[in-house]
């Protein structure tokens, strides 16, 4: 009888702590969305882009090289809002010296939270290589200044960035 009520004891302290997300920790859902890179660079083409660990892929054209600069979709992936650390490569022209920081290339950006019904994940990649992340359940909008981008992420825009 004592082994059955310790039993009981054990689950119900198992249960409160699930359900106060200690142990496992608390996870957070992750948004199927397909991805849509912009690149904003006019020195070079971008390469072997990944997300949050996720492998993107493709090629995206120099900024203003047509229809390609304009956003490229490349499908589908799993986010987490919140940290996305994002990694790419920077295409070179083989007649040229590697640089020599070599040509990975990486940033911090945050995917934001679920607005509701996203199915694009943008992601800007800029001259700067600074890199922006917006949410939204339609084609996202280039952003090729990010001066001109809405600073609030609680801005009204559904594309808003998120810095």
């Amino acid at each position: 009888m004592a082994k059955a009520r310790m039993g009981r004891i054990g689950a119900a302290w198992a249960l409160a702590l699930a359900c106060a997300g200690i142990g496992a920790g608390v996870a957070r859902a992750e948004l199927p969305v397909e991805v849509v890179v912009f690149n904003y660079s006019p020195d070079h083409e971008i390469g072997e882009i990944s997300v949050q660990g996720r492998y993107v892929g493709g090629v995206h054209w120099r900024y203003g090289e047509g229809d390609m600069s304009s956003g490229k979709s490349m499908c589908c992936i799993d986010v987490t809002p919140g940290r996305a650390d994002v990694a790419w490569e920077v295409g070179w022209p083989v007649s040229q010296p590697i640089p020599d920081e070599g040509l990975g290339r990486s940033a911090v950006a945050v995917v934001p939270a679920d607005p509701g019904q996203s199915r694009y994940l943008g992601v800007h990649v800029y001259a700067d290589e600074h890199v922006e992340l917006t949410l939204s359940p339609d084609w996202p909008a280039a952003r090729p200044d990010p001066a001109a981008a809405p600073a609030d992420p609680d801005a009204p825009s559904e594309d808003a960035p998120v810095r």
